[in-house]
């Protein structure tokens, strides 16, 4: 079990990082690393197939990775291909990324083999753990799609998966990396002028703010800055208010007296997940921007969370360089 959630929450931690540079996260050098990536593009995408890559878990996910971050129109044909791989991995980091960026570019011929990872089932987790982990990482693909169809106007196709969301609490094992719950965050600009599918999404976004799930509602806050402000501003509130045990994550990745069993387990999903909701808050606070964030955020700056100060300075940063 000590094992178990260990591995659990650093791949947690890595999808994290990887997922850092979101729009509505990006830190500066994140931006001056695209130069870099573009640059080294056809050498990333020629080592993406070689039996070295292929063999090294951690190294596949980064070199995918890093071609989405290049953010190069290059880059598209291999992340299609990485979302057409059906072979056994460890975990689903480089199909979220390939989805991530696909959706975030509108790729519109990637729309027939986003939607066949709905529903798409492959074999996930370290060897003799797939039962285990297999489950989780496929839910994390089939959210992926979701955002990546629902960014380019595939709502239909988008909402059963979002819905299946809602029954989630913030500690049930069966769920999906933290920061898959991110998606519910993407933008809605393809709805524009399609008022009865805006309706339907700010119904579904309403939903997600009450969900017993920390991060869903962050994420779901997230959309409705613009929409229902006030509903936004007090989910931010809310998930900033939950106790953050973050304390217990680094005992848990370092104790080697970890007690076995569910409640553990269950434990250690429940601190990462309110981790990264409580950094999702700061980001909807960031994108209300008026006085009242403002003065929430300064007070952030000196929060128990190492992360959460950082995200709270960064946002600052970025306001006060709006103004």
């Amino acid at each position: 079990m000590r094992v178990r959630i260990t591995w659990l929450l650093m791949a947690a931690a890595l999808w994290a990082a990887a997922t850092a540079v979101a729009a509505d996260q990006e830190y500066d050098h994140s931006k001056k690393m695209r130069v870099e990536h573009r640059r080294n593009l056809p050498q990333y995408i020629e080592q993406l197939h070689s039996p070295a890559t292929q063999a090294s878990p951690y190294y596949y996910s980064q070199l995918v990775l890093w071609i989405a971050n290049s953010d190069d129109p290059r880059a598209t044909k291999p992340l299609i291909e990485v979302l057409s791989d059906t072979m056994p991995r460890l975990t689903a980091h480089a199909q979220l990324t390939a989805a991530e960026f696909l959706g975030r570019r509108g790729v519109k011929r990637a729309i027939p083999i986003l939607k066949q990872n709905l529903t798409m089932e492959r074999r996930f987790g370290p060897p003799g753990e797939s039962a285990r982990f297999t489950p989780v990482w496929n839910k994390a693909v089939h959210v992926g799609a979701a955002a990546a169809l629902f960014q380019m106007g595939e709502l239909q196709a988008a909402l059963p998966v979002f819905r299946s969301l809602l029954a989630m609490d913030d500690s049930d094992p069966r769920g999906i990396p933290s920061n898959a719950f991110r998606v519910v965050g993407t933008p809605i600009d393809a709805y524009a002028n399609r008022p009865g599918a805006l309706d339907t999404i700010c119904r579904y976004f309403r939903e997600a703010a009450a969900s017993k799930n920390p991060e869903l509602r962050a994420g779901a806050a997230l959309r409705l800055v613009g929409i229902d402000t006030e509903l936004a501003f007090r989910v931010a509130n809310e998930v900033l208010a939950l106790t953050e045990p973050e304390d217990n994550i680094h005992r848990h990745m370092g104790d080697t007296r970890l007690p076995d069993g569910r409640a553990a387990q269950i434990e250690a999903i429940r601190s990462y997940r309110i981790m990264g909701a409580r950094v999702k808050a700061v980001y909807v606070l960031k994108a209300i921007g008026d006085a009242r964030a403002k003065e929430l955020l300064k007070t952030l700056v000196h929060d128990q969370s190492e992360s959460v100060r950082e995200a709270a300075d960064f946002a600052l940063r970025e306001l006060e360089q709006k103004k």
